[in-house]
């Protein structure tokens, strides 16, 4: 099954940054949301992957603007209904994590960076503060 090879490289990339922190797209989580059969079959828990990532913060999928601000092409093939469906198991799947963050879609894409920075400014400081 493709997904647990998804899940496997995504493991491997991981791993294979150690203890350096890291941004990605992706989480062994993601699968899950259309897998969760795959819990069992790699004998894992959520809990368990969540404890993977220190922060997570996913972006609302522009199609939730609607036609006029989410475009098809060659990479982004999804029409609007599918992409916001794989945003919500997405987001059922991550929204258990401590540090979970969901960061609005904006009309304005400079106003969505900025409320991304801010995001990751303030789990930033959490994190800080914990640590001490």
């Amino acid at each position: 099954m493709i997904a647990f090879e998804i899940f496997n490289r995504q493991v491997e990339r991981e791993d294979a940054l150690g203890a350096r922190p890291f941004v990605s797209d992706r989480g062994t989580v993601d699968a899950f949301a259309f897998h969760p059969e795959m819990l069992d079959h790699l004998g894992t828990s959520l809990s368990e992957q969540y404890k993977r990532y220190t922060g997570v913060v996913q972006l609302e999928s522009s199609a939730s603007l609607g036609q006029d601000y989410y475009k098809t092409d060659s990479v982004r093939t999804e029409p609007i209904d599918d992409a916001l469906a794989v945003q919500d198991a997405i987001s059922r799947a991550w929204k258990g994590h401590p540090a979970y963050e969901f960061v609005a879609a904006a009309k304005d894409i400079e106003e969505k960076y900025h409320s991304f920075l801010l995001t990751v400014l303030r789990l930033t400081n959490k994190m800080q503060k914990q640590d001490r």
